[in-house]
């Protein structure tokens, strides 16, 4: 099964996504409610069942998006772009060419993060590098929680990098727990 990460546009709701649910005739399967250590989740399973779609409000980001788990996750995503509007690839590498403030970039590199393919994908990877040379450690920190999401075992001589060379400890520590993290759940 395949798992792909939809970013909603900041003016996207909870309630427009029950309104899409109804529309399409998706079947609520659950609701978890989100407390500090959970986001908060709704999945549905789309009318042909070929595909579940979870919306999550992920406090550690402060943002909203949608996970599609499918075999062949095209049809839901299709169903999603016709209802609500998103960011795709090609407006969120603008969004990051364009970005001159730190917050911009925090926000592009997150938005990166999410719809990063599962496997390695070199464009992408360029982008992390090239976002992770800004001055502002903010920005650096953003970078590597967005690695968190992208979570690709090619990341791991950058964090090492990083853990050594950052002038900023706190860049430092949050490297080396990420690459704590990519050891434990993707580097065997």
């Amino acid at each position: 099964m395949k798992t792909v990460r939809v970013v909603l546009q900041e003016s996207v709701s909870e309630a427009d996504i029950d309104s899409a649910a109804w529309d399409n005739e998706w079947s609520l399967v659950k609701t978890i409610k989100g407390d500090e250590n959970t986001p908060h989740e709704v999945i549905y399973r789309t009318e042909d069942e070929q595909a579940f779609i979870h919306y999550i409000e992920d406090f550690y980001i402060d943002m909203a998006y949608l996970v599609v788990r499918s075999d062949e996750p095209e049809k839901a995503i299709e169903e999603i772009c016709s209802y609500l509007p998103i960011y795709d690839k090609g407006e969120i590498f603008e969004m990051l060419k364009k970005a001159t403030k730190p917050e911009e970039f925090i926000q592009g590199i997150y938005y990166a993060g999410l719809i990063s393919p599962q496997q390695y994908d070199a464009e992408f990877f360029e982008l992390f590098k090239q976002v992770l040379s800004n001055q502002d450690p903010g920005v650096r920190l953003a970078v590597i929680t967005a690695i968190g999401y992208a979570g690709w075992p090619e990341f791991k001589e950058i964090l090492e990098s990083l853990i050594i060379t950052d002038s900023d400890p706190e860049v430092r520590q949050d490297a080396e727990d990420m690459l704590e993290g990519l050891k434990l759940h993707v580097l065997n």
